[in-house]
């Protein structure tokens, strides 16, 4: 996969119907996860703290299995023209951003998996199906994986802000087309 900030082709109009699709589907998916486990921290009641720490853990899965599609979507769509003529060093910070972006809704996930199986908690994708455990129970590994499963989350939103930034910034202030190339439901229009 390359996110390289090489010379692009001249600007193209929309996005393909799938990656905009993946892209929103991941989004929801995010805030999901993201609501679920703060949401978590408020509630005393055992069964529904739980109840709420499966619907994480299972949408963490789904972010897991959109993460490794979204890779294998970009890696056979690539290149993709440039929606806007940008110089070399924003093309090069767009490639970053967008490649630690695809590194962290990879590891993020695996991290959380990671986590459970190290302390002897199922991983289960909304009741259907439970995957295997990665580990044997290891309380030293299950602190690691939870520093790392929380940074990692942290540092996701963080570049989730800077992706919307960026977006924002396309649209307001550049006033290209990058924003809506990754709109829902504007692929019928030129």
């Amino acid at each position: 996969m390359s996110f390289s900030a090489s010379p692009l082709p001249k600007p193209a109009g929309r996005r393909p119907v799938l990656l905009v699709a993946f892209h929103w589907i991941t989004v929801l998916a995010l805030v999901a996860a993201v609501t679920l486990v703060l949401g978590r921290e408020a509630v005393d009641e055992k069964a529904l703290r739980t109840l709420l720490l499966n619907l994480h853990k299972s949408f963490g899965l789904l972010l897991l299995g959109l993460g490794l599609a979204r890779v294998v979507l970009r890696v056979a769509l690539h290149p993709l023209p440039a929606v806007a003529e940008l110089p070399a060093l924003a093309r090069f910070g767009a490639a970053a951003t967008h490649g630690l972006l695809y590194l962290l809704l990879l590891a993020v996930p695996a991290c959380g998996w990671l986590l459970a199986s190290s302390l002897g908690k199922p991983a289960g994708f909304f009741g259907l199906f439970t995957l295997p455990s990665l580990v044997d129970i290891d309380e030293d590994l299950g602190d690691l994986a939870s520093e790392l499963h929380e940074t990692g989350a942290y540092l996701l939103l963080a570049l989730i802000g800077l992706h919307v930034a960026a977006a924002l910034h396309h649209h307001f202030i550049l006033k290209d087309q990058t924003l809506r190339s990754m709109l829902p439901g504007l692929h019928q229009r030129p």
